[in-house]
């Protein structure tokens, strides 16, 4: 028989204030913090409740190692996204890019063994 998992208590950390906070506009910011002993890098979008900005449920929180994962990915990201913006014919709503990198043919990212 499996041993029995344990879970942390229902009382979650609150967020330590973030090391860094860019504001990318449109109510959008990245953030990085500590949470519950793990660095992250936040990407969310804010609402204001009483005059005061706070996260929302819109958003991603990274841990340091997918960071830097999609970091070494951003030269290709870019080259899609230029793809696409060159194909996209502003007064064509039909028009599509197609043959665009999807990463098929870039190996796939090691699986960390499970513990």
């Amino acid at each position: 028989m499996a041993p029995k998992r344990q879970f942390r208590s229902a009382a979650v950390a609150e967020p330590a204030e973030p090391k860094l906070a860019i504001d990318l506009g449109k109510r959008k910011k990245v953030a990085v913090r500590m949470f519950n002993g793990m660095p992250l890098v936040d990407i969310r979008e804010y609402y204001t409740k009483d005059d005061q900005d706070l996260p929302g449920k819109k958003g991603i929180s990274l841990s340091a190692e997918t960071w830097r994962a999609l970091m070494d990915a951003r030269d290709r990201v870019d080259a899609a996204l230029a793809d696409l913006e060159g194909a996209a014919d502003p007064a064509d709503p039909a028009a599509s890019a197609t043959g665009a990198d999807t990463g098929a043919d870039a190996e796939p990212a090691p699986k960390k063994p499970r513990a």
